[in-house]
């Protein structure tokens, strides 16, 4: 028997919420839901939401045991804070957290691109009395900001006067390997990369074949980019096959949603299709230093979004949940014209 229950803390402004799914027998996909008034914060890896959060909370397959699942919000506490609305056992089901090739959880294994410390040379002090003072690397690293890896060593930067006193032949490593040096002929044939840049390379190749693909993936050459408000598209009636609009409408204020929706039929050809993402929960805030700045964000609900759409003229709605490019789990609406 699946239990739940959750605890609620406000700091700073900013309310906590931890969710606890216990005694899970088998891999059971859980959907536990924020029924705070506002959007989720969810835990990041590398920047990227954690697999199966979105902004109305978690939807994914955990591990047999017991789980717990914390989040930020804005909104005010209140209890109960979440909810948990489902959990289906799916035994044959992967668990939220293991290895995928989905982008998302390549960029999350990916890490720091920085290169190990032990692999970038640093120079002697430059000018004629070696012995005279220098300006530490220490000292340099103090005014630059702090690691957002604290448990890994960054490699110091070189500055100009480490450039100017570096030798032109390699020196050797503290393993017996052979660093070149800034200056050293490139096929000096005593020259060797060290150990530990092979793996570093490696990851830095895989990054770069990772990003080219999903560019090239999502570029269209032949595209014509417009710039418009949803609720007065710069589009002529009944010229479009498709709208998508990914976590879009919620940026519109609610109250204004089914003149987007209309909208949307205007521009639609018969039978055209909308895929759009649908809100969970009923919110309306502002998200404050998101993307260096503030959001607002605003929904009516889940269910208040099928209707509109419905009384905008689409006859034929249907929701699926999907892993989304954000790293998250997230149900869309796909609604037909007519």
């Amino acid at each position: 028997m699946v239990r739940f229950d959750c605890s609620v803390s406000h700091r700073d402004g900013v309310t906590l919420v931890a969710a606890y799914v216990r005694e899970l027998d088998a891999p059971t996909r859980v959907d536990v839901r924020n029924r705070l008034d506002g959007p989720v914060w969810p835990p990041r890896s590398e920047g990227v939401p954690e697999a199966g959060w979105t902004d109305a909370g978690f939807a994914g397959v955990l591990a047999p045991g017991s789980h717990a699942l914390g989040y930020a919000t804005p909104a005010s506490p209140a209890a109960p804070a979440a909810e948990l609305v489902d959990a289906v056992p799916m035994p044959d089901a992967d668990p939220v957290g293991e290895l995928t090739d989905r982008p998302a959880d390549v960029l999350r294994e990916l890490g720091d691109p920085s290169p190990p410390a032990d692999v970038v040379p640093v120079g002697p002090p430059s000018g004629d009395d070696a012995s005279g003072p220098a300006t530490s690397h220490s000292t340099a690293s103090s005014t630059e900001p702090e690691s957002p890896m604290p448990d890994r060593e960054r490699a110091p930067r070189l500055s100009a006067s480490d450039s100017a006193g570096a030798t032109q032949s390699p020196v050797s490593d503290t393993a017996g390997s052979r660093v070149q040096q800034p200056g050293a002929r490139a096929d000096d044939e005593h020259a060797r990369l060290p150990p530990a840049l092979g793996p570093w390379m490696a990851a830095m190749e895989r990054r770069t074949d990772t990003a080219e693909s999903l560019a090239a993936a999502e570029t269209v050459p032949d595209a014509r980019l417009l710039q418009g408000d949803m609720t007065a598209l710069p589009v002529a009636d009944d010229s479009v096959d498709g709208i998508t609009a990914y976590h879009a409408v919620f940026h519109v204020p609610r109250e204004r949603h089914p003149e987007v929706y209309r909208e949307f039929a205007r521009v639609l050809q018969p039978g055209g299709v909308v895929l759009m993402t649908l809100p969970s929960g009923t919110f309306e805030t502002v998200r404050r230093g998101w993307m260096g700045g503030s959001m607002f964000f605003s929904a009516p609900g889940r269910q208040a979004t099928l209707d509109q759409l419905a009384e905008a003229g689409f006859g034929e709605v249907w929701t699926e949940t999907a892993d989304d490019p954000l790293g998250t789990s997230t149900e869309f609406a796909f609604a037909r014209l007519g």
